[in-house]
């Protein structure tokens, strides 16, 4: 897991300007578990796992269907966003490891991933998984993947792209020299990426009782200002201290003349509003649009 996420004001924009999951994540999820759970005969809500859990973005849609949830992540200071914003009695936050999960052996119901798995050792996590799930336990990877950005009543395909490719442009100079950079290897658009991402995850699913669930979307409301904090609590920012020469290139169009010390947001914010022809003093509202990707898995256990 990078690190960047355990810094106290990429956390905190991270709680402030990451997506919350629309709740048909969890009617699905809890809808798989509830099928499943039935062919065994029972019907058992009593503990989820929620691992890389950010600041809780994903765990709080399953408040009301479990006695009990655990939010883990690598990061102290995501942890420590997470109590902040926590208001669920049921719910409890603390900072470990996908790759060691401190539960007892066949005592989770759910473990569930919203948009970290890319960052675990899937080998040792699924090993972990299998550890701690209860014989009719369930696994549930989800994260989601932009498709157009656009500002409201003015989508126009090839507008949203350009707009859209600016997270491709980040995202692709900001990994160099991770692993990850292997997924966005040939620069697909941003939420191509994650499809890519995604497959692999889901192929590398040791469990033979897996399916996936790529029918949920939703459209976010932004101002240019949450577009800009979502840019700020992304990986994609280390572009700044790894590309800024290769960055020169696709930002020429809004950089001044030897603008050398040119600062990431507002060189993004200065391509949105060419893109678009808005004005400085232009209010901007935003459209983004997003695909669901969510992988299911059983694990049966005698």
């Amino acid at each position: 897991m990078d690190r960047f996420y355990d810094e106290d004001k990429i956390a905190e924009n991270y709680l402030k300007f990451r997506p919350k999951y629309t709740e048909e994540v969890a009617e699905a999820v809890m809808k798989y578990l509830d099928a499943h759970y039935k062919k065994h005969s029972q019907r058992k809500h009593d503990l989820m796992v929620d691992v890389g859990c950010g600041s809780g973005q994903g765990t709080n849609l399953f408040a009301t269907h479990f006695k009990k949830i655990v939010g883990v992540d690598i990061c102290e200071k995501q942890i420590q966003c997470a109590n902040k914003q926590n208001t669920h009695e049921n719910i409890s936050y603390l900072v470990g490891k996908a790759e060691e999960l401190p539960f007892e052996d066949h005592s989770v119901d759910l473990v569930a991933c919203g948009t970290a798995a890319h960052w675990f050792n899937l080998p040792k996590f699924f090993q972990e998984v299998l550890r701690v799930l209860k014989p009719s336990g369930c696994l549930a990877v989800f994260a989601y993947g932009f498709t157009e950005i656009y500002p409201t009543g003015m989508k126009n395909e090839d507008k949203a792209r350009a707009t859209t490719n600016i997270f491709t442009e980040l995202l692709h100079t900001g990994l160099t020299g991770h692993r990850l950079k292997e997924w966005v290897r040939e620069k697909p658009a941003f939420g191509k990426a994650e499809v890519k991402i995604y497959d692999d995850v889901f192929n590398a699913i040791p469990f033979p009782n897996k399916q996936r669930n790529d029918d949920i979307s939703m459209i976010l409301t932004w101002s240019l200002d949450d577009f800009l904090g979502f840019v700020s609590s992304s990986v994609m920012t280390r572009a700044l201290e790894k590309g800024k020469e290769e960055l020169k290139n696709f930002f020429s169009d809004v950089l001044d003349k030897d603008e050398d010390n040119f600062d990431l947001l507002d060189i993004v914010s200065r391509k949105v509003k060419k893109i678009w022809n808005l004005e400085d003093q232009d209010q901007v509202e935003l459209k983004a649009e997003m695909d669901i990707y969510l992988l299911l898995s059983v694990v049966d256990k005698a």
